[in-house]
C-alpha cells in the first residue's frame, strides 16, 4: 500500500488521491502542472512543511489537509495533516490525535518507522531530483565525499570521532592539571625542585610519545621530592619522642607533687573539722545564754501585764453595766425612728390628697370647651372644603394662549411686510404662493399695516385688561382660602391644647387616687404601732443625748476590760515561760561541758597550712613544666601530622597523576579505533556502492564501461572496455548521467541495506532523464528493472515531463492534467503499459 491524498494543496483545490501500485509508476504532465507537489505532499506529511512556506491553495478557505498511507517492512503508517496539525496512526492504533503540538509529537512517531532520519537525510536516501544524479560524478572530491556520508548516515560515525577527540583533549588538560596541582603541592611544602620545568615540558608536549617521556622526567622529579619530604618527616618523628620522654618526666614529678598536696589537704580538713567544732560548740553556749536572758526578759513582762491586768477589774465592771445601756437606749431609738417615718408618711400623703385636690378643681369646664372644640373645627374643615380647584386657571390660560398666538400673528405679518417690501425679486402671495402684480403687492402691504397699526393695538389691549381682571379675582379667591385654612389650623390648635388638658386632667385623678390610698396605708401603720399624733419629735433629741453619754463612759471603759480580759490567758503564759527558762538554763550548763571536751592546737594547724602553701607552689611549678612539655609534644605532633598530610598529599597528587595519564591512554587508544572504523565503514560501504553500480552501469552500457571506483578522498573513477582507469570527468554528459544515476540508485539501496529499523522501500525520481538521449533512456529502464528484481525497493516513482517515457516505457502511468481557467490540477490514472 502506498498511497497520498491532497486537498487545497497549492495547485490541488480539490481533493485528489494517487494510489501507486508496486513496480515502477510514471508520473507525467507539462511543466508546471504540479508532478513534484504529491512527492513533496509526502515530506510534508513525514516532517512538516519546510520553514516559510505555506502549501495553502490561491483562494481557498478551508485549510489544506494532506493524507499518506504507507505499509514499509514490518508496519503500516496513516498521516493525516490538516493545517498545521498531524495524526498519525501506526498499525492501526491512533498514537498522535490533531492539537497544539501535534506536529512534534508526529515526528518523534514516525521517526521510529523512518530509520530516525530527519528531512534533509530522508531526501537524499530516497528522493532525487533533477540534476542531483549528475552531480554525483561532477562535484570535487570532499563535497562528494560528504555527500556519500550523508546518504549513508556516516554522522554519527564522525560525530563519535569528534566527540572522542574531545574527550582526548579534555583529558590532556586533566592530565596537565594534575600535573601542575603535583607540581604546586611541593614547591607548598619545599621540595618542588624541578618540577615546574618538568610540568612545563609536558605543557609543551604534542605528541603522545613526547608527552610519555616528558611525563616520565616529571615522575622522577615527583618521587625525588617524596624521598626529600620523607627524610625531613623522620627528624620531626624524632624530635616528637624526645619531647613525649620529656613530658612523662614531668607528669611524674607533678603527679608527687599533687600527692603531697592532697596528705597536707587532708590534715588541713582534719584540723578545720576540729576548729569547727569548737567554735560551733562556743556559739552554741552563747546562744543559749542569750536565749536564758531572753526568756526571763520574757517572763518578767509576762508578771508585769498580769499584775496590771488585775488592777483594772473595777473599770470592766463599769464598761459592762455601760454596755447595757447602751444596748436598750439603741433598742428605743430604732423605735423612735420607725415611728416618726411612718408618721412623715402620713403627714407627706395628707399633704399629697391636698394638692391633688387643688389642681384637679383646675380643670372646671374642660368637657364644654373639647365639645364647642370640636364644633369649630368641623364648620372650618366644612368652610375651606368649599373652595376647592382654581376656578380662575382655565380662563387666565386661555388669554395667555390667545395673547400668544397674537403675538406669532404679528411677527408673521412684520417677516411679510419685510419681503414685500423686497424689489429684486418678484413677489408670491405668502399663502397660495401665486406670484402677486405691483397692485396686489400694494393692496396686500397695505392690509399688513392696517392691521398692525390698528387691528393688533385694539385686540391686545383688551386681552391683556380681560387678563389682569382674570388675575385680580385669583388673587381675591386665594387671599380667601389662605384666611379659611389659617383658621382651620388655629382651630385644630385649641382644640389639641384641649386635648392635652384632658390628658393632664386624667394623670392628676390618677395622683388624687394613688395620694388617697397612700393617706390611708400610713393611718393604718400609725393605728397599728399605737403612734400618738401629733408626733413628738422631741423624744428623738433626748434618746439621742443619752445614747451618747452612755457610750463615750463605755469608751473609756473598754481597754480595761480587754486588759481584765487577758488574766488568765496571761497567767498561763507566765507559767510556760518559767518552765521553758528552767529548760534553758540546764541547755546552758549541758552545752558548756561539751565546749571544754574539744581539744583544738591552732599552732599545729598554722604549721600544716605553711607545709602545704609551699606544696602547693611546687605543684603549680611542675604543672608549669608539664604544660610547656605538652606544648612541645603539641607542636611536635603538628609538625609531624602536617608532614604526614603534606606526604599523604604528595602521594595522592601522584596517584591522580597517574590515574589520568592511564586514562588518557585509553582516550587515545579508542580515538585512533574510532578513527579507523570510520575509514573502515566508509570503505567498505563504498565499495559496496561502487560494486552495485558497476554492475548497474554495465547492464546499462553493455560493458562498455567496465567498473566505477571510489578511493577514500572522494576522488570517482572509471575502467573501459580496455581496462584502463581514467578520472570519472573524462566521461560524456549522458554518461556522466547515467553513472551518476547509477551511483545515486546504488546509494539508495545500500543506504537501505545498512538501515537497522524503518525501510521504507519506495524511491521517487523527479526529472532525473532530462539530460539523456534515448538510447540512454532505454537502458535506465532496464536499470529500474534490475532495482526492483532486487527487492530492495518494492515501489519507483518517475517523474518526467516526456512524452517518449510517459508512452513507452513498461511502467504503470498517471498523467498530472493543468487546468490554466481554474489554475487547479487533478491526476488521472492511465492504463498501464508493458
Amino acid at each position: 500500500m502506498f498511497e497520498v491524498s491532497v486537498e487545497n494543496y497549492r495547485r490541488y483545490r480539490d481533493r485528489t488521491t494517487v494510489r501507486f501500485r508496486p513496480g515502477l509508476t510514471v508520473i507525467s504532465g507539462e511543466n508546471g502542472a504540479g508532478k513534484s507537489t504529491l512527492t513533496e505532499a509526502i515530506l510534508h506529511a513525514l516532517f512538516g512543511a519546510k520553514s516559510g512556506e505555506n502549501p495553502q491553495a490561491d483562494g481557498s478557505q478551508q485549510p489544506y489537509q494532506v493524507n499518506f498511507n504507507f505499509q514499509g517492512q514490518g508496519f503500516v503508517l496513516d498521516v493525516h495533516v490538516r493545517g498545521n496539525h498531524h495524526q498519525v496512526d501506526v498499525n492501526g492504533t491512533r498514537l498522535v490525535r490533531f492539537g497544539s503540538g501535534s506536529l512534534k509529537s508526529a515526528r518523534q512517531v514516525l521517526g521510529q518507522h523512518l530509520g530516525r532520519l530527519d528531512r534533509k537525510r530522508f531526501a537524499l536516501v530516497y528522493f532525487a531530483v533533477q540534476g542531483e544524479t549528475q552531480v554525483l560524478v561532477s562535484l570535487a572530491p570532499g563535497q562528494r565525499k560528504a555527500l556519500l556520508e550523508d546518504v549513508l548516515q556516516l554522522d554519527v560515525v564522525k560525530a563519535a570521532v569528534n566527540l572522542q577527540k574531545a574527550a582526548v583533549d579534555a583529558q590532556i588538560g586533566e592530565v596537565q592539571s594534575k600535573v601542575q596541582g603535583a607540581a604546586h603541592a611541593a614547591a607548598q611544602h619545599g621540595v618542588g625542585g624541578e618540577l615546574d620545568q618538568r610540568a612545563a615540558a609536558l605543557r609543551r608536549s604534542t605528541s603522545p610519545h613526547t608527552r610519555q617521556e616528558n611525563l616520565g622526567a616529571f615522575m622522577r622529579a615527583l618521587d625525588q621530592a617524596i624521598a626529600s619530604h620523607d627524610e625531613r618527616r623522620a627528624a620531626k618523628a624524632d624530635a616528637l619522642d624526645a619531647a613525649q620522654t620529656d613530658l612523662a618526666f614531668a607528669k611524674a614529678h607533678e603527679e608527687n607533687c599533687q600527692k603531697t598536696c592532697r596528705d597536707l589537704e587532708g590534715q588541713d580538713r582534719a584540723l578545720d573539722v576540729v576548729r569547727l567544732e569548737k567554735a560551733s560548740a562556743a556559739g552554741a553556749v552563747q546562744a543559749a545564754r542569750a536565749t536564758v536572758q531572753e526568756i526571763e526578759r520574757t517572763v518578767a513582762g509576762r508578771l508585769a501585764a498580769l499584775d496590771a491586768a488585775r488592777a483594772a477589774e473595777p473599770l470592766a465592771r463599769q464598761y459592762e453595766a455601760a454596755t447595757r445601756r447602751v444596748e436598750h437606749l439603741t433598742a428605743e431609738r430604732l423605735q423612735h425612728a420607725e415611728e416618726r417615718a411612718v408618721a412623715r408618711r402620713l403627714a407627706e400623703a395628707t399633704g399629697a390628697v391636698v394638692q391633688a385636690v387643688s389642681e384637679f378643681e383646675q380643670y372646671d369646664g374642660l368637657d364644654a370647651a373639647l365639645a364647642a372644640g370640636k364644633q369649630a373645627l368641623a364648620q372650618a374643615e366644612q368652610h375651606c372644603e368649599t373652595f376647592g380647584d382654581d376656578p380662575h386657571s382655565a380662563r387666565l390660560g386661555q388669554l395667555e394662549q390667545r395673547l400668544d398666538t397674537l403675538e406669532a400673528m404679528k411677527a408673521d405679518q412684520k417677516s411679510a411686510l419685510l419681503a414685500l417690501g423686497r424689489t429684486d425679486e418678484p413677489q408670491r402671495c405668502p399663502t397660495c404662493g401665486e406670484a402677486l402684480s405691483r397692485e396686489a403687492v400694494a393692496r396686500l402691504r397695505a392690509t399688513i399695516e392696517e392691521w398692525l397699526q390698528s387691528t393688533y393695538p385694539g385686540e391686545s389691549e383688551q386681552l391683556r385688561r380681560e387678563r389682569e381682571v382674570v388675575v385680580a379675582k385669583q388673587q381675591h379667591w386665594a387671599s380667601e382660602r389662605k384666611a379659611a385654612v389659617a383658621q382651620r389650623k388655629a382651630v385644630q390648635g385649641q382644640c389639641q391644647a384641649n386635648e392635652i388638658r384632658n390628658a393632664r386632667r386624667a394623670s392628676a385623678l390618677e395622683a388624687h387616687q394613688a395620694a388617697l390610698e397612700l393617706e390611708r396605708d400610713a393611718r393604718v401603720a400609725c393605728l397599728d404601732r399605737g403612734i400618738e399624733l401629733p408626733f413628738d419629735e422631741a423624744l428623738g433629741d433626748d434618746l439621742e443625748r443619752r445614747w451618747t453619754v452612755v457610750r463615750e463612759e463605755a469608751e473609756r471603759c473598754e481597754a480595761a476590760h480587754a486588759s481584765f480580759a487577758q488574766v488568765a490567758t496571761l497567767l498561763t503564759q507566765w507559767r510556760e515561760d518559767s518552765n521553758r527558762l528552767d529548760v534553758a538554763r540546764c541547755d546552758v550548763v549541758d552545752l558548756e561541758r561539751r565546749e571544754s571536751a574539744v581539744r583544738y592546737d591552732g599552732s599545729e594547724h598554722e604549721a600544716v597550712l605553711h607545709h602545704l602553701s609551699e606544696a602547693r607552689l611546687a605543684s603549680q611549678q611542675a604543672a608549669k613544666r608539664g604544660a610547656e612539655a605538652e606544648g612541645a609534644v603539641t607542636q611536635a605532633e603538628e609538625a609531624l601530622a602536617s608532614a604526614d598530610a603534606a606526604a599523604a598529599q604528595l602521594a595522592l597528587a601522584r596517584r591522580d597523576v597517574e590515574r589520568e595519564y592511564d586514562v588518557l591512554v585509553r582516550e587515545e587508544r579508542l580515538h585512533v579505533h574510532l578513527g579507523k572504523f570510520q575509514e573502515h565503514f566508509f570503505n567498505v560501504n563504498t565499495a559496496q556502492v561502487m560494486r552495485r553500480a558497476t554492475e548497474l552501469m554495465r547492464q546499462a552500457t553493455r560493458q562498455a564501461i567496465r567498473a566505477l571506483e571510489l578511493d577514500g578522498d572522494g576522488k570517482l573513477f572509471y575502467w573501459d572496455q580496455f581496462l584502463a582507469r581514467h578520472t570519472a570527468n573524462r566521461l560524456s554528459g549522458g554518461e556522466q548521467a547515467l553513472a551518476g544515476l547509477c551511483i545515486r540508485l546504488a546509494l539508495a539501496e545500500r543506504a537501505q541495506a545498512i538501515s537497522s529499523d524503518g525501510r521504507v522501500r519506495f524511491l521517487v525520481l523527479d526529472e532525473v532523464l532530462g539530460s539523456l538521449d534515448d538510447e540512454r533512456r532505454r537502458q535506465v529502464q532496464s536499470i529500474f528493472d534490475a532495482v526492483l528484481a532486487s527487492g530492495t525497493f518494492d515501489y519507483i516513482v518517475m517523474i518526467t515531463h516526456l512524452d517518449e517515457v510517459k508512452n513507452n516505457w513498461a511502467a504503470h502511468r498517471i498523467e498530472i492534467i493543468h487546468d490554466p481557467v481554474t489554475g487547479t490540477s487533478r491526476a488521472t490514472t492511465l492504463p498501464s503499459t508493458s
